[in-house]
């Protein structure tokens, strides 16, 4: 009973925000944390460059500092959560050549904020950078 009242109220959430207007919210927070992170030196997004193929995760790997060195910093100083490792797809880390180390994985959703982004941006170049 508890699943299907959290469901219900899941789905009237999404009616009263719109469904369009969350996607378009999604969608222009991702815009701003591609670009914040594509201008990271030590930093490289993961998977599709077309626009059109993105979903709420961006995927990176670094080549100055061990993944999760940088999971367990952003939580320690931001409280910041990401994923890291394989994301139980071993097939697709094949195919991406990341199959030795993973990827570092974050997500936004409807209620992450433009600040949120900024947050995770600023602390990316201070654990990568210095």
């Amino acid at each position: 009973m508890m699943t299907i009242a959290g469901l219900t109220a899941g789905i009237q959430w999404i009616e009263t925000k719109g469904w369009d207007d969350i996607l378009l919210r999604q969608k222009k927070l991702l815009e701003i944390l591609r670009q914040g992170l594509s201008e990271i030196q030590g930093i490289e997004i993961v998977g599709a460059k077309n626009h059109s193929r993105f979903t709420g995760a961006v995927s990176i790997i670094s080549d100055t500092i061990p993944l999760e060195t940088i999971k367990d910093t952003l939580w320690t100083r931001y409280q910041i959560k990401g994923s890291h490792g394989f994301q139980c797809a071993p097939l697709g880390h094949e195919a991406l050549g990341t199959s030795d180390y993973g990827t570092l994985r974050f997500s936004v959703g409807p209620l992450n904020t433009v600040d949120d982004v900024e947050t995770l941006l600023v602390g990316l170049k201070g654990i990568v950078i210095g």
